[in-house]
């Protein structure tokens, strides 16, 4: 539901940014054309700011969701390659992973509890609470109309509304409304004020019918309910509402422009306007179309204008040029500009398509049927090597399925090593994953590429939909051009991305940053940059893994080098006068205490303190937990210690305890044991005022083993197939 909810908070952000710099540029250029061209009719200015109020619609949503024309017209600037990357796990699973590398931005590790303030979700909320207000008072107006229409009888025509050119009008008397008023959109109707229509003369009232007939001719009541709905959706932008009342000015007057055709003096229609002005009966409600809408002394000053413009049609030759506009528009809003293409070292794109070919473009696909824990097999047509099948058995759970791989060689022996299973795939999910560790066939490298996409029949057979891909493993060439990028020059450069990810699996994995690049154990082509071929720089700090080339004048050190730096929580890369000074890292970081299930912190007056270091090498481990558990009351506490691998656990009472370390990456659990007792969970008594410092917690370096348990049959048990343990 959260998603869906940011899904739509995001679509009414993004319409609303793009649509209030769409109205903005089409209202200033409405004003200026209007203003430079000279353009006087009201005919013609109504149709200008009608489209641009249609425009403040549709173009938004072309932009954001309609077909995209790409012209290739900014300085050239070569695209990342989109390579696919190999990538070996712990338990030597060939996974193929499709890469585009980001120059600048660097996948940053998201806290849950540290996650950003929701500020396109609040925006949406408050767009969302003025729609409804404005929407709320139009609906509150059309209600009041509609009891006034309905409690009102209809005025029989007579000498006083005559002369209307046999038009059938539903002509309503009210003491309700204060101003002429033509309502509705399907069946519109006028209301006439009470007053109005006892005290005026005949031709007053001829002249109010004539006005009001021609916004039913012109159907402007569809036009109005347009209006508000836009600016309903756009009540916060002033330019969308001074377009939608410039609109309303034009229309009042191409009205007026309708009453003079009519043969009505121009003096005396004014002095109509100005009595009923005087007498204060010009408001009226906000949703209709009414004879008194618009600015009243804007409009006189028209009628009375010697250049006055009283054309009620628009010209078919202006109605063509407009459209041609309205279509240019809107082809406009599908343009997306982008860099011209620019040589590339021939070499590097030809390897880096190569690859990118190989994982994308599958051997074979086929549909199978089978039962639970049946096999089925794949043969694949078009193989590239000497793999010719592959064995497929699903294994049903709970909530989904898991499947079993195995590729054969071409006499239907198994490949030893390949064999692995898949996660648990829910229905009609995909995944995509590999066939065991990395393996040969008549001495050549393999890697594959499986896609399932299971559905379940019943709870005895499944359908699943497989594509395959058999290929070579990439050459050392190939190799460096997936490691390869573009910099911000165009050159090439590291893929800091990828680099990125295979720090994050060493620091899971160890703890802490490699300390030097034979440690992180993967291959790096030499330094673009320079001219001599030489390895990219390297230095390891506490909290830092940095990496560097030469740049573009070959020496290192200068302000031109490229610098990849990762850090807890993510990375950044960029030239050395971008991203130096860096902050020092401080000698020994704050130490974080949390409690146990309990819940409760044991207080009191004594103490115990040391450091965790490492069995082998003497080093502080500065990514351990110390866990200190009070026997007697049952109450446990958490220390993540300091970088130099420091802890101390401070103001807790005397009493028995067991202290260890535990959940440390890379390490064994050491366990404090002074006394040299037996047991898991040895203890030890610390007397009153007791304070204990400088003790050592000596942990092991860790080593994993994985398989599978099997029953009788050989088959795997359920909820067993796969299990690890950490040994020493």
């Amino acid at each position: 539901m959260s998603n869906i909810l940011n899904l739509f908070a995001n679509g009414i952000v993004n319409y609303l940014l793009v649509g209030s710099v769409v109205a903005a540029l089409l209202t200033l250029l409405a004003w200026g054309i209007i203003r430079i061209a000279k353009i006087r009719a009201p005919i013609y200015r109504h149709m200008f700011w009608l489209y641009l109020l249609m425009g403040i619609v549709v173009l938004p949503a072309i932009w954001l969701g309609g077909p995209k024309l790409t012209l290739a017209v900014l300085p050239a600037q070569v695209e990342p390659l989109k390579t696919g990357v190999l990538e070996t796990d712990a338990g030597n699973a060939v996974k193929l992973v499709q890469n585009t590398p980001n120059e600048t931005q660097m996948p940053v590790e998201t806290n849950p509890a540290a996650r950003a303030f929701p500020i396109r979700a609040v925006l949406a909320g408050v767009w969302l609470v003025g729609v409804v207000f404005v929407l709320a008072r139009l609906a509150v107006g059309w209600y009041r109309l509609r009891r006034i229409r309905l409690s009102t009888e209809p005025v029989s025509q007579n000498e006083r509304i005559a002369n209307l050119d046999g038009q059938k009008l539903r002509i309503l008397v009210t003491s309700r409304v204060q101003g002429p008023v033509c309502f509705g959109v399907l069946r519109p109707v006028i209301l006439l004020p009470q007053e109005m229509y006892e005290k005026s003369t005949e031709e007053d009232i001829q002249m109010v019918l004539n006005h009001e007939l021609a916004h039913i001719e012109r159907r402007d009541c569809l036009t109005n309910l347009f209006q508000r709905i836009v600016e309903a959706a756009f009540f916060f932008h002033p330019l969308v509402l001074y377009a939608s009342s410039q609109l309303t000015q034009q229309r009042e007057q191409i009205c007026d422009n309708y009453v003079l055709k009519k043969g009505v003096p121009v003096m005396d229609y004014v002095k109509l306007l100005s009595r009923i002005a005087e007498q204060g009966l010009e408001k009226t409600w906000f949703h209709a179309v009414a004879l008194f809408k618009g600015r009243l002394a804007q409009r006189v000053r028209s009628l009375l204008d010697q250049n006055h413009v009283n054309q009620t049609k628009a010209s078919r030759g202006a109605t063509v040029v407009c459209a041609i506009a309205v279509l240019i528009c809107l082809a406009s809003s599908t343009l997306r500009l982008d860099a011209k293409s620019a040589s590339i070292e021939p070499k590097i794109r030809e390897l880096g398509e190569a690859v990118r070919k190989r994982l994308t473009t599958y051997s074979d696909e086929k549909t199978l049927t089978l039962k639970d824990g049946r096999t089925g097999r794949m043969k694949i047509k078009q193989n590239i090597t000497g793999v010719a099948r592959i064995l497929i058995t699903p294994h049903f759970v709970e909530d989904g399925t898991k499947f079993d791989l195995e590729a054969l060689d071409a006499t239907g022996k198994a490949i030893e090593g390949t064999k692995t299973t898949s996660p648990v795939i829910h229905n009609a999910k995909t995944m995509r994953m590999g066939l065991g560790k990395r393996f040969s066939v008549d001495g050549e490298d393999i890697m594959s590429k499986i896609q399932l996409v299971p559905t379940r029949q019943d709870d005895n057979s499944v359908v699943v939909e497989v594509k395959v891909l058999f290929a070579p493993l990439p050459t050392p060439e190939e190799i460096n051009a997936m490691l390869l990028t573009r910099g911000k020059d165009g050159r090439q450069q590291l893929n800091h991305r990828k680099i990125s990810g295979w720090l994050g699996q060493y620091k899971q994995r160890t703890g802490h940053y490699p300390k030097n690049l034979e440690e992180l154990d993967r291959p790096l082509p030499k330094d673009v940059y320079s001219p001599t071929g030489e390895d990219y720089r390297y230095e390891a700090q506490r909290s830092k893994f940095i990496l560097s080339s030469c740049g573009e004048d070959g020496i290192y050190g200068n302000d031109d080098d490229e610098i990849f730096i990762a850090y807890q929580g993510g990375a950044r890369s960029g030239q050395r006068h971008e991203l130096y000074p860096l902050e020092e890292d401080e000698e020994v970081e704050a130490q974080t205490e949390t409690v146990g299930p309990s819940g409760r912190r044991p207080k009191g007056n004594c103490s115990i303190g040391g450091k965790v270091i490492s069995a082998e090498t003497g080093e502080p481990i500065g990514h351990a937990k110390a866990y200190l558990f009070c026997l007697a009351t049952h109450d446990a506490i958490f220390i993540d210690v300091a970088s130099d691998g420091s802890f101390e656990f401070k103001n807790i009472p005397a009493g028995n305890y067991s202290l260890r370390t535990i959940n440390t990456s890379g390490f064994q659990d050491a366990i404090y044991n002074p006394e040299g007792k037996y047991g898991q969970y040895p203890k030890f008594s610390l007397r009153d005022k007791e304070k204990r410092t400088d003790l050592l917690l000596k942990a092991r370096p860790a080593y994993s083993i994985s398989g599978r348990v099997l029953d009788e049959n050989g088959k795997p048990l359920r909820g067993t197939e796969h299990f690890r343990c950490w040994l020493g």
